[in-house]
């Protein structure tokens, strides 16, 4: 299946079918496949931003939901993708790019 979702991919880049028609077959290619391919990542982000996720969490809490850091973010993906192009780009644009580091492994005291 997985093959399958990596061919419908590289055909949103690169056919000449409407983008929109392709991400539709994206969708349906998830839901065949249960929708629950989940993948593990890091990310960099500001102090800022990691107390804004805090401040989201809570605001979960008061209205009696429970999300955690990956949720909030997931939630924030499916809102960016609703925006129109105006938005997106503008907001994008606001955002500080970070340079990706690894943060330093602390030594074992032994």
């Amino acid at each position: 299946m997985k093959g399958h979702r990596q061919a419908l991919k590289q055909s949103v880049e690169t056919a000449k079918t409407p983008k929109k028609e392709l991400e539709g077959r994206l969708r349906v290619a998830d839901r065949e496949m249960g929708g629950r391919d989940i993948v593990k990542t890091s990310f960099c982000a500001t102090r800022t931003e990691f107390d804004m996720l805090a401040m989201l969490n809570k605001r979960a809490m008061r209205c009696e939901l429970v999300a955690r850091q990956s949720t909030l973010l997931r939630a924030g993906l499916h809102a960016l993708e609703r925006m129109s192009d105006g938005e997106f780009k503008k907001l994008l644009q606001s955002v500080e790019d970070l340079e990706a580091t690894r943060a330093r492994r602390r030594s074992k005291k032994g």
